[in-house]
């Protein structure tokens, strides 16, 4: 494109353009990326049609981000983010990616041309002594400046590095660099990202769950007033999902503080009009990916009554953001792990049947969360049956689960259709698994305990075949031993969840 503007070929014809497009979005597409999660991605924009090119730096690589972060923002609808460079609004520009150029480095995030190569050897860390061996080298050569602080960061939340990422954050401080309101945002979600203890996100250490809303208060007021308005969405996203994960009364207080504060701005969401508030004498522009952060807190926090008239609002034409499949996912895995399995059927019926939307693998993997806390394997083996039936790939959480279900049912029972449903339940996970090293780990575990059982059933207690950390602490795990030896068929009354209510407690059967 760049070529035929020099020579005077106008990109503007629709065969052309569209060509090319096309063209963009498929090497996009191969290399795990598409057009509109570059806001996660090491990409620099120029419209094709303006005159002055237009830039967008962002300290995330690709292929450092998460699977499941990748996969949720993938499924976003296009209109969620805001396309560098236009003047359009969301999802409305013509854009073409470039790799980044230094030389137009960004004022706002702290960032300067000569600390280019200490950011890169800080993302490419692969150990924490790594990180820090590689960071102290920059500060004792004075190449340091606050992105190369926020790629240190960035790096230890991809890692879940808790101590390291503090180390970060002192070493800044010794070394006198401010913060830059970019690198504030960074840190918060670092924070979160670190309070569950290993890279593949499941096992949360409550230790690091104590500390977290007194780092993220600190944290708040460390940096100067946000410069624009994605920076301000990223902040309070950032915040919220911060007490959402810090799970604490005091974090709710602090989440409705924020929320009180935006609402004296005197602004509205309004995903249609883009009503906006003014702060620091600046005019932002609140997303819809902000407010529906906002929701899944109160969710988290069972304020059920709230997040029911949200969604009757968005059902009713009101001026709020409509349910999106993220926000599907993000609410029903906020009842899962309150054990509410009822709220989260209630949740996926209201927003898939009353919104139309169409969920995916991280949302069936989410609702058969909320029936593996329970103690329901029974409903996970439907709801893995009807992904499948829609033509839905299973993920690794999903698949993860329909394979522990399918263990547990057979321990319960020992009858050969439930063995041949789990052996069928393994083949089809085993190539799921193997896609990455990390998750491939978790198929040997399984078919040892599959072996085991049919060497000497006896030999099997419960525990053993509760292989996954939501298994461990689901309500299987809180059944008594001697009542769930294998074939005993503890599980013929549907599991330890049966009988559980909306709201957590027991109900009566009989009703």
């Amino acid at each position: 494109l760049l070529w035929l503007k020099l020579f005077g070929v106008s990109t503007a014809s629709s065969p052309l353009r569209g060509a090319l497009a096309s063209r963009m979005a498929r090497v996009a597409r191969l290399a795990n990326l598409e057009m509109r999660v570059a806001p996660r991605s090491v990409l620099h924009v120029w419209r094709v049609s303006g005159v002055a090119p237009a830039a967008r730096f962002i300290t995330a690589r690709a292929s450092q981000v998460g699977r499941a972060e990748r996969e949720r923002k993938m499924q976003r609808p296009k209109e969620d983010f805001r396309a560098p460079g236009s003047s359009g609004g969301r999802g409305t520009s013509d854009n073409v990616l470039f790799p980044t150029s230094v030389a137009r480095a960004s004022e706002n995030d702290g960032r300067t041309g000569k600390t280019s190569e200490q950011r890169r050897q800080l993302q490419m860390s692969k150990t924490p002594t790594e990180l820090m061996c590689h960071l102290r080298s920059a500060v004792t050569q004075d190449l340091i400046d606050a992105s190369v602080f926020a790629a240190a960061m960035q790096r230890c939340g991809q890692g879940r590095w808790w101590d390291v990422l503090e180390e970060v954050r002192t070493l800044q401080i010794v070394a006198h660099i401010a913060a830059s309101p970019i690198q504030r945002n960074i840190y918060l979600t670092a924070l979160a990202r670190c309070v569950k203890g290993h890279e593949d996100g499941a096992q949360v250490v409550p230790s690091r769950q104590r500390e977290l809303l007194r780092l993220g208060r600190e944290a708040w007021g460390s940096a100067g007033p946000v410069p624009d308005a994605d920076t301000l969405n990223s902040l309070l996203g950032a915040a919220w999902n911060l007490c959402i994960v810090a799970r604490e009364d005091a974090a709710l207080q602090w989440a409705e503080e924020l929320w009180s504060w935006v609402q004296r701005q005197r602004f509205e969401l309004n995903t249609v009009t883009h009503h906006t508030f003014v702060v620091q004498r600046q005019s932002f522009e609140l997303n819809t990916v902000t407010h529906h952060t906002f929701v899944v807190v109160l969710e988290t926090y069972n304020l059920q009554e709230r997040v029911d008239n949200f969604l009757s609002e968005a059902a009713h034409g009101a001026a709020v953001p409509a349910p999106n499949v993220v926000l599907l996912g993000a609410l029903v895995n906020a009842a899962a792990e309150r054990r509410q399995w009822q709220r989260a059927e209630e949740l996926w019926s209201r927003i898939v049947s009353g919104h139309a939307v169409e969920p995916h693998a991280i949302q069936y993997a989410a609702r058969a969360k909320a029936h593996l806390l329970s103690g329901r394997p029974h409903d996970i083996v439907h709801i893995a049956a009807e992904a499948l039936a829609k033509g839905i790939q299973l993920n690794t959480s999903l698949a993860e689960m329909y394979v522990q279900s399918c263990l547990v049912l057979y321990h319960s029972s020992l009858a050969h259709a439930d063995l041949v449903r789990l052996d069928a339940a393994i083949e089809m996970a085993g190539p799921v698994w193997k896609q990455s090293h990390q998750e491939g780990k978790k198929l040997k575990p399984a078919l040892q305990a599959v072996d085991a059982l049919r060497r000497d059933p006896s030999s099997v207690a419960l525990r053993d075949v509760l292989l996954g950390w939501n298994a461990r602490r689901s309500d299987l795990a809180e059944l008594p031993p001697a009542a769930c030896r294998a074939g005993m068929g503890y599980l013929s009354g549907g599991g330890p969840g049966a009988t559980r209510g909306a709201g957590g407690g027991v109900v009566d059967e009989k009703k």
